[in-house]
């Protein structure tokens, strides 16, 4: 839906615009529709209001701290101020803030001391609950403790200008507030029942450019100038009561009244990258579900729908194998089936694992020598030397927040490295010479001995929009292991650690890409070679 108010009668000109999903994975990239849209020894009364049909000047209308959604009006909110430079080129603030009486008011005057006789019109300073004179401060940590509601947008950094007329001779002046910050509109949903028992705790924004910090209004353009700094603003969406644990997210298309958020930046083309924080008290984890927005011209005195469909990405259950067996490691007895065997959460275990009897599940076993899958699987992955250009060219980097689905359970945890094309465009190489040998020049593939590799301390920063769009994503899905064929098969390291096989054996043993957390926090990766016995995931790479 698309309205446009009339700035003759409203501050703030609002459109509305709509954000579609593109894509399903955990990482979408969502593509914004055109947007559209709002008073001393004596002392001078500056009326905050909009004149009427008849432009005569009357009880003034204000927008200011708060925000209907629907109307576009603009509300001043207790503690609002103004500030004014009087006729000595003095900065002068309101000696009266909005009081509880008048909270959530359409109108309101202000008491400004200093001299104001020089001229009919003064610039009108609103700089937020936090700013003064004319510098403003769009905050990086924002909160909102209610659905729906924004109160808070004049603490976050919501603020303006406008140039206040003389009513005649008198000593009063007129003024409508142009507002020269962007407010995004956040309505996440989901259909999916594991999310629907959720909580909204967060909103994390993350840009390519600068979004918050402090700025100066500027009386020549009307408008924001200066750097900020900061390209993150953290929108906390937690109350008290009902809301003490966040927002709800058991609707199944965009609902206001359940998880509204409202978040204040600084207007101009931003490319953004937001991540949704979810708690799960089942669980008990929280973390992220991530969409990307491409870049995208966000005007100042206007408000913009950011609707999210979350979604989660289920891997895992029936993949783990052991090394080219020709079935899955619990085939037949997966979690969800008539005849579950499949351990679910890590610690657990179970006597049903693959033996060398069961010719289906069991590894491929040539002994000391060195052969080639045969299953489909198998032949998918990638070999050692592709591996190795992942590890070395791909530039890895640990995700401890992202949010997937496995077995009936919440889990997070991953890494996101480069996509083979892209390493390939990056080396000025192919995706055949890249299988042909590693980035030393060395093709592992057809030695029968190991050759490690190790990469100690993965970056942990977040990625921004643009680069993750160059990556894939490997959550941390552990293995399943039988220290010997007595002793029941349990599952370990699911969200610290991954493993996936290549379709490279050495010895009696097969190349895989293990990457793990360590005691001190840090992550590794590395290339090494591990027992067939083990049940881990045989993925084509991205």
């Amino acid at each position: 839906m698309i309205k446009l108010f009339n700035k003759t009668y409203l501050s703030i000109a609002a459109l509305f615009c709509a954000i579609f999903l593109l894509a399903a994975c955990s990482s979408e990239e969502i593509t914004p529709a055109t947007p559209g849209g709002n008073a001393s020894k004596v002392l001078t009364t500056f009326v905050a209001g909009a004149p009427a049909t008849n432009d005569t000047p009357t009880t003034s209308s204000s927008r200011r701290t708060s925000m209907d959604y629907t109307t576009g009006n603009f509300f001043w909110e207790e503690g609002d101020r103004i500030f004014v430079k009087d006729d000595s080129g003095q900065w002068q603030r309101s000696s009266n803030a909005v009081d509880a009486a008048h909270a959530h008011s359409a109108a309101f005057e202000f008491k400004v001391p200093g001299t104001f006789t020089a001229s009919n019109t003064y610039k009108i300073y609103y700089a937020g609950k936090n700013g003064t004179n004319d510098q403003v401060s769009i905050s990086t940590a924002q909160t909102q403790t209610s659905p729906n509601t924004t109160v808070h947008i004049g603490e976050a950094g919501d603020c303006g200008i406008a140039d206040a007329t003389r009513r005649g001779t008198t000593n009063e002046f007129d003024f409508r507030l142009d507002h020269q910050a962007a407010v995004l509109v956040f309505q996440p949903y989901t259909t999916n029942a594991v999310l629907q028992r959720c909580t909204l705790t967060k909103i994390e924004v993350l840009a390519e450019d600068e979004v918050a910090g402090t700025y100066t209004l500027d009386p020549t353009t009307n408008g924001l100038t200066g750097n900020g700094n900061s390209k993150t603003i953290v929108l906390t969406t937690k109350g008290t009561g009902a809301y003490a644990d966040g927002f709800l997210l058991t609707n199944t298309t965009p609902d206001r009244s359940l998880n509204g958020a409202y978040m204040v930046i600084k207007p101009g083309t931003h490319r953004l990258k937001v991540r949704f924080w979810l708690k799960d008290n089942v669980d008990n984890i929280e973390g992220t579900i991530t969409k990307r927005f491409p870049s995208f011209n966000y005007a100042a005195n206007t408000y913009y729908d950011l609707s999210a469909n979350l979604k989660l990405k289920e891997y895992g259950a029936r993949d783990y194998s052991m090394w080219d067996a020709k079935e899955p490691y619990w085939s037949g007895h997966e979690w969800d089936s008539t005849d579950p065997w499949q351990p679910t959460m890590n610690g657990e275990s179970h006597s049903g694992q693959p033996t060398s009897s069961d010719h289906l599940r069991w590894y491929a076993d040539a002994g000391t020598n060195k052969i080639a899958p045969k299953t489909d699987r198998f032949k998918a992955t990638p070999n050692v030397n592709l591996m190795r250009w992942y590890a070395e060219k791909g530039n890895p980097h640990w995700d401890g927040d992202e949010l997937w689905f496995s077995m009936g359970h919440l889990r997070k945890g991953g890494l996101w490295l480069k996509k083979k094309a892209v390493i390939a465009a990056e080396n000025s190489t192919t995706l055949a010479a890249m299988s042909a040998a590693a980035p030393d020049g060395t093709n592992y593939d057809v030695l029968n001995t190991d050759h490690p590799y190790q990469k100690n301390s993965i970056d942990k920063s977040v990625l921004s929009a643009s680069e993750t769009a160059n990556y894939f994503y490997l959550p941390a899905a552990g293995d399943y292991i039988a220290s010997s064929p007595s002793f029941p098969a349990k599952l370990e390291s699911v969200g610290s650690s991954g493993y996936y096989w290549t379709s490279t054996s050495v010895s009696y043993y097969s190349y895989c890409l293990q990457f793990f957390t360590n005691n001190n926090g840090t992550v590794s990766l590395k290339i090494a070679k591990i027992s067939r016995t083990y049940g881990i995931l045989p993925w084509p790479f991205e």
